[in-house]
């Protein structure tokens, strides 16, 4: 009995595997380079005491948040910013007193602002970081929450 076809077999194993390694390398490649963004899911994530509960980014640069206070406290928020991914000038809401904005221990708050300087285009990821400087109800020193935005927009 002769075995003519291992040969054959044996030569088409190697090459199989080096294409499957190679497939996978430039999948690797691409996606480190961001040509998959439309495949990552969205998210908004905030730092502690916050939880974003709702999002969504507007074609007109509108971004809402309803943002949860997840903390026993009553607070004060003073500034919320959106840091536009890209190294762009930040959007921020001063919110000086006596026009802060109180947010009661386990509520919530749904705000919206215009992000005039990041320019998002229908369809396209939009991404950005968030810092929230709030005063607990009765302090007198502030401090500082950050996130994380990605939403597609609408």
């Amino acid at each position: 009995m002769v075995k003519h076809g291992q040969a054959a077999m044996e030569f088409l194993m190697t090459y199989g595997w080096a294409m499957l390694a190679l497939i996978i390398i430039i999948g690797v490649i691409s996606y480190f380079m961001g040509l998959y963004t439309h495949l990552i899911p969205a998210q908004c994530t905030m730092g502690t005491p916050f939880s974003c509960v709702e999002y969504q980014v507007t074609k007109d640069g509108t971004v809402k948040l309803g943002i949860f206070n997840n903390g026993n406290q009553d607070m004060f928020l003073n500034v919320v910013t959106v840091y536009c991914e890209g190294g762009v000038v930040p959007t921020s809401i001063p919110l000086s007193p006596p026009f802060k904005t109180f947010i009661v221990a386990q509520g919530r708050l749904n705000g919206s602002m215009l992000v005039t300087n990041c320019g998002p285009i229908a369809g396209s990821q939009y991404q950005a970081n968030i810092a929230i400087i709030y005063t607990y109800s009765g302090d007198v020193f502030s401090h500082t929450s950050t996130g994380y935005l990605r939403a597609y927009v609408e």
